[in-house]
């Protein structure tokens, strides 16, 4: 089975980590578009796969059905992204002549405390807002709960932007989402590095 394995991947006319990259970008957009992440092995895959069998030969269309984007494939990636995002901004904020933090406490479709905290930072004489923050508080929303959060920061501003994406995302898609990763890229003024996002992603199978 390795065998036929090695022999079919050398017939492929591009490098497998151009599928991976390829499955890395859509799952960008999937995660911009505040989308399920079943999409893209229910919907955009599949359109992709017509779309091909109409333009281009058979030996074509079969390298998107290469394409990994599994709803398990499209959450890993959508973290990568977001790791990515996170330290970008995190270094970016260190060299920073001056920060602020807006931050605010609310709760969910559950009931549960989520903290949202966004900073704002200067870069490149720009002044670049992004979120640092979006965790659910795990006792009483004290002062003491939410300083444990944020206790390298201070807060300032209130955050109804960054909110109403928040409830967007849970409400709309998934009961049980975990909305930090979504929410950095769908709040994000960054443009990923995608070829160094991919070199330190492990590459898994697409299930």
């Amino acid at each position: 089975m390795a065998k036929n394995l090695s022999s079919s991947q050398t017939t492929l006319p591009y490098a497998v980590d151009k599928f991976h990259e390829v499955s890395l970008r859509l799952s960008y957009r999937i995660g911009r578009a505040a989308e399920a992440h079943t999409i893209g092995e229910k919907l955009v895959k599949p359109c992709l796969i017509e779309a091909a069998r109409n333009l281009f030969n058979q030996r074509q269309v079969d390298n998107f059905q290469i394409i990994p984007l599994s709803d398990n494939t499209v959450n890993r990636r959508i973290r990568d992204i977001s790791s990515w995002l996170e330290e970008k901004v995190c270094s970016e904020i260190k060299l920073s002549p001056s920060w602020a933090l807006q931050l605010d406490e609310s709760t969910d479709v559950s009931g549960s405390a989520i903290l949202l905290v966004l900073v704002r930072y200067v870069s490149e004489s720009r002044v670049h807002e992004e979120l640092l923050i979006c965790k659910p508080l795990l006792s009483n929303a004290t002062g003491e709960a939410i300083f444990e959060l944020v206790e390298h920061f201070a807060s300032t501003y209130p955050c109804e932007r960054g909110f109403s994406v928040y409830i967007a995302t849970k409400n709309k898609y998934r009961n049980r989402l975990d909305a930090e990763p979504d929410m950095r890229l769908q709040l994000s003024g960054n443009t990923p590095n995608f070829a160094e996002i991919l070199s330190g992603c492990q590459i898994h199978p697409s299930h």
